[in-house]
């Protein structure tokens, strides 16, 4: 973040417009020059007011607390003053910043623009907020990193535990704990009075009930309510079994339509007899094929036997006469006989055996239609029987169901009369309660009070305890020493460098948030600094910050307040490349200012303008630019100490004839150079009249 260039006009002692870059200046060294009261000298020039006019645009704070009307200038009349400051984040988007006193019909005035987007809020507290956030830092911050200026100058050594508390509160941006330690502070003392209140509220409430006795109606009040009570629970008792068991016999009634139905058809199907007449005639076909068989087979068996006989005959019958024709007979023609009859015999046994299979398939198919008929017959019985179960058990849901009927009607009457009887039960008045209602009602009031009060009480109670902690936690022991404890070395390194810068090296200092007691040889939190030396023997002394010499202890201490504001740069939301000192040689010695132009150098590595407002120019050649504010007919302007510089004629100032040239201050390259503004002849005025020292 840069800080370009701040527009001021008729703020302070600069009438009129003027235009001050702040950006890329290096190493620049600030003088006055007071033309309108000698006895000034550079007092009174308005060095210090071309920085203000920053302060107060940006944070609307006047400078040394004076009047919002001090910054316009006298002569100004009803014209106002208005400071503009120009500003460049890190990505080039540029941020204006306007505030204005007494112009355009406006008594304050605060404007923000960013990217040319005018971003300002109807409240200027908003717009003062939207400013801090774009700007990344509050007022403190600022003055603790950019702006060091002489009212601001705090000797951290020489403070006293307090003022070192306070400072590091605001380095450490601790100020948001102290303001809950407040709030907390507050709320404690806050519930101690409101739990003491309600305790003297209780006890009066106590003592109000104590007096009220309604025990006296009550025994029989509750007896009444009792016997109310037992009656209309003996009915509730019995209305909840009947509509329970109403709700389980309507169970049954979902199912009628199809009982129904089952019924019906159970009772057509035990009517039904089974029709055996088919198989009757089958097995009535089938034996009379076995009797024809039979008598076929028993025919072929007759004349098979007549035929062996006749053929064991021939064959038996010998050789000679025949017994039958009287003819001749040979073996040879019995055996033609017998040959004769043997094709006769094979058929008959295969006709026979035929018909004998015949007779063995019909007696199969009988015996198989006779088992299917039984079978069949079988099946109808078992279906029968089933039948018959099915048809007892659908007669019996049908019962069932009419039960149900029944007894659903005579319930839900019962229920009706249950229900009737219990309204009337309820609406009825206990005759002991009329007489106790106003101290029952009475009584019931205090009690609730009485328990709201404790109840508000015992939160409270459990409330403050959480805020005691919190108390406890943001108090010194607490949260705060935490934070300070872990930055310790931090602090303590960022002095340190500056130390040794300044000292040689010979001279570190260490923090500590702990003090032990001489006497008493207890710890005490406190803010203590502690400094050791080299000496040049090789040992190392440690003493007490105040025995040291005035300028070791100004070394010290400025070392000291810039290790801090670094480590409050270092802790900054956003870095800025400026920087702005008020006197910062004022009572060192040259040594001491050799150490502090060294310091100055130092930081010249980190910013691209540093600027020191002084009195004294004798260490103007170690800077690369001197500027001179001169007022003068009581308007104050900026000039280049080598553009328009001071001759002295006749004990009266002229002013030299001013040049074009930009650039850095001439050097001269002999003998020691006369400080800006004094005269050139060999006797110079009295230090009171001289300008810009």
């Amino acid at each position: 973040m840069k800080i370009l260039r701040v527009e001021l006009t008729n703020y302070g002692p600069f009438r009129n417009r003027h235009v001050f870059e702040l950006s890329d200046r290096g190493l620049v060294l600030v003088l006055g020059e007071n033309r309108d009261e000698l006895r000034m000298n550079n007092n009174g020039s308005g060095k210090t007011s071309l920085f203000d006019a920053v302060d107060w645009c940006l944070w609307g704070a006047v400078p040394k607390g004076d009047h919002v009307d001090s910054i316009i200038h006298d002569h100004a009349g009803g014209e106002g003053a208005d400071v503009s400051t120009f500003l460049e984040d890190d990505d080039g988007i540029p941020i204006v910043v306007r505030r204005f006193r007494g112009i355009e019909k406006k008594k304050n005035g605060l404007e923000l623009s960013v990217a040319n987007q005018d971003l300002t809020a109807l409240d200027s507290k908003e717009t003062q907020a939207l400013v801090e956030r774009m700007l990344g830092m509050d007022r403190d911050v600022y003055h603790a990193v950019i702006y060091y200026a002489q009212e601001d100058r705090f000797n951290f050594a020489d403070a006293t535990d307090a003022e070192r508390m306070d400072v590091l509160t605001r380095i450490m941006q601790l100020s948001p704990i102290d303001e809950w330690l407040e709030r907390t502070k507050a709320k404690a003392k806050y519930y101690d009075t409101e739990v003491l209140s309600r305790k003297t509220r209780l006890a009066t409430l106590e003592g109000q009930l104590s007096g009220i006795n309604p025990d006296q109606l009550e025994h029989q009040a509750a007896q009444w309510e009792e016997e109310r009570a037992q009656s209309l629970r003996d009915a509730t008792r019995q209305l909840n079994e009947h509509l329970a068991n109403i709700e389980r016999w309507r169970q049954p009634l979902e199912f009628e339509e199809r009982c129904r139905t089952n019924l019906m058809v159970l009772e057509t199907a035990a009517n039904t007899t089974l029709d055996m007449s088919d198989f009757d005639c089958q097995i009535d076909m089938h034996r009379q094929e076995e009797q024809k068989a039979l008598q076929i087979l028993a025919t072929t068996e007759a004349e098979g036997k007549a035929l062996r006989a006749r053929y064991e005959k021939i064959k038996a019958m010998p050789v000679g006469e025949c017994i039958e024709c009287g003819q001749p007979v040979t073996q040879e023609h019995l055996a033609q006989e017998a040959t004769k009859l043997e094709p006769e015999l094979e058929r008959l046994r295969v006709f026979y055996s035929n018909h004998n299979a015949e007779v063995v398939r019909v007696r199969a198919l009988v015996q198989a239609a006779e088992q299917e008929k039984e079978r069949q017959r079988q099946i109808h019985y078992e279906a029968d029987k089933e039948n018959r179960e099915k048809l007892r058990e659908a007669q019996e849901q049908m019962r069932t169901i009419n039960e149900a009927k029944n007894y659903i009607a005579q319930a839900e009457s019962h229920c009706t009369q249950l229900r009737a009887l219990m309204a009337t039960a309820q609406q009825k008045v206990n005759p002991w309660r009329a007489k106790q209602t106003e101290m029952l009602t009475q009584k019931a009031t205090l009690e609730a009070q009485v328990a709201e009060l404790m109840n508000g009480i015992s939160s409270l109670e459990a409330e403050r305890l959480y805020i005691e902690f919190w108390v406890d936690g943001f108090g010194p022991k607490g949260l705060k020493s935490y934070i300070l404890d872990s930055r310790l070395q931090e602090m303590t390194d960022a002095a340190n460098e500056w130390v040794k810068l300044l000292t040689g090296g010979t001279i570190w200092v260490r923090f500590e948030t702990q003090t032990q007691g001489r006497s008493t040889k207890k710890l005490s939190n406190k803010i203590n600094l502690r400094l050791w030396r080299y000496n040049r023997d090789g040992t190392i002394t440690e003493r007490n910050y105040r025995s040291w010499s005035g300028g070791e202890k100004k070394r010290v201490s400025w070392a000291v307040d810039f290790g801090l504001s670094r480590l409050v740069a270092a802790r900054a939301t956003k870095r800025y490349d400026t920087l702005i000192l008020d006197e910062v040689f004022t009572h060192v010695d040259r040594a001491g200012g050799e150490a502090v132009v060294e310091m100055l150098n130092k930081l010249r590595d980190e910013k691209s303008s540093i600027f020191v407002v002084e009195q004294n120019s004798d260490f103007q050649n170690h800077f690369e630019e001197t500027l001179v504010v001169r007022k003068e007919h009581g308007c104050s302007r900026v000039v280049r100490g080598d553009e328009d510089d001071v001759q002295w004629v006749q004990g009266q100032r002229q002013e030299a004839p001013r040049t074009e040239s930009a650039g850095k201050p001439k050097r001269k390259k002999k003998g020691k150079r006369v400080p800006a503004g004094a005269p050139r002849n060999k006797k110079r005025p009295p230090r009171s009249t001289r300008a810009g020292g």
